[in-house]
């Protein structure tokens, strides 16, 4: 019995049917389309010229071969062949483009790639090199801007020399106009330093942090990670630190461990006795001289920060421009504190001690 052979356009299906008149594919039940043309089956016995399930859409299974790639088009995206009626792949559903076309896209965006990458490169105003990947400094202005290295190393050099101590932009040093911020991020000098250094930077900060505060003290147990009780409280009339990192309960008049049932003296002569080596003693000595010496620090009036005078008058003139008398706090230190013989506040030596 003779049957006809058609193309659905919507699934290329390849159909069969032995009525010349049915209208719907069988396997997405769209219109048969009008151009497609019957023809009879060949026998099974009469070799075929060209396999049916390669016919493009509409054309007849009698069509040639070089007429059926010639209403192909190759999906850009995919590779997939669909056949020319259709506006979109059937296998990845992406419009159809001109090949040419999308490479010329993909060519022209990894342009722009490469020319953003180019763009965050720059001139550093340190080592006037060219061309090199900037880093650019929090809470600084734009014109803050330099290589990664040449800020590691500022970091690092600042760190050795003055740990502890805030860590101005170069370029505000230079010239304080560009840069209204004085001091680098704390986020900025972690990423730029190595994690050894910055932990020594930490460790500062925090001694100096417990100098300034009445509040803060450093819990006196070696190697306790978090040194700092920030609330103290009393007992019994005796001002102890109780740490909660290594459980220590400290006195902080003398910095032993906690004595309710005796005084510092007697504690001391508890800890150190008389048959102790000369060293023990000098050991000794030197650590209760820190302690005192801790305790003299003075906070400036004008930025707060903590200074400790090493030798000199007590006139102080703080970093921050603020003038004032060790001995009493007296502004601009018109005190008569100081000697007149000794009032050259330029002499005076003194070191400035924490962030604010």
């Amino acid at each position: 019995m003779p049957f006809t052979k058609w193309t659905c356009l919507a699934c290329t299906f390849v159909n069969e049917d032995p009525v010349e008149s049915a209208s719907n594919c069988m396997i997405c039940e769209a219109d048969r389309p009008p151009s497609s043309t019957s023809s009879p089956h060949p026998p099974a016995s009469t070799p075929m010229a060209d396999d049916p399930f390669t016919s493009p859409p509409c054309i007849s299974t009698s069509t040639s071969t070089s007429t059926s790639a010639s209403n192909q088009w190759e999906c850009a995206h995919c590779t997939f062949m669909n056949e020319d009626a259709h506006l979109a792949c059937t296998l990845c559903l992406q419009e159809r483009v001109d090949s040419t076309s999308l490479i010329k896209e993909l060519d022209s965006q990894e342009k722009e790639k490469k020319a953003s990458l180019i763009l965050a490169n720059g001139a550093c105003n340190i080592c006037r090199e060219d061309d090199v990947p900037t880093y650019n400094l929090r809470d600084c202005s734009k014109t803050c801007t330099c290589c990664e290295d040449c800020l590691k190393k500022y970091v690092e050099l600042q760190i050795e020399e003055q740990p502890g101590v805030p860590i101005r932009c170069p370029f505000n040093i230079s010239n304080p106009d560009c840069c209204p911020n004085i001091d680098i991020n704390q986020t900025d000098i972690m990423l730029l330093s190595p994690t050894p250094t910055y932990n020594r930077h930490i460790d500062k900060q925090t001694e100096y942090a417990c100098a300034r505060e009445e509040s803060l003290h450093m819990c006196p147990t070696p190697n306790c990670n978090f040194k700092v009780e920030w609330v103290s409280h009393e007992e019994n009339g005796q001002p102890i630190l109780d740490c909660k990192m290594c459980n220590n309960i400290y006195c902080l008049l003398c910095r032993q461990l906690e004595h309710t049932c005796m005084t510092c003296e007697e504690k001391a002569a508890e800890t150190l006795p008389e048959n102790a080596t000369e060293e023990a003693k000098r050991l000794h000595a030197e650590e209760r001289a820190s302690k005192k010496a801790l305790s003299k620090i003075r906070k400036c009036g004008g930025c707060g920060e903590g200074v400790l005078k090493k030798e000199g008058c007590n006139k102080i003139l703080c970093r921050c421009g603020y003038k004032f008398c060790f001995k009493c706090g007296d502004e601009g230190a018109t005190c008569s504190c100081t000697p007149a013989n000794v009032r050259n506040y330029k002499q005076t030596r003194f070191t400035i001690s924490i962030t604010r």
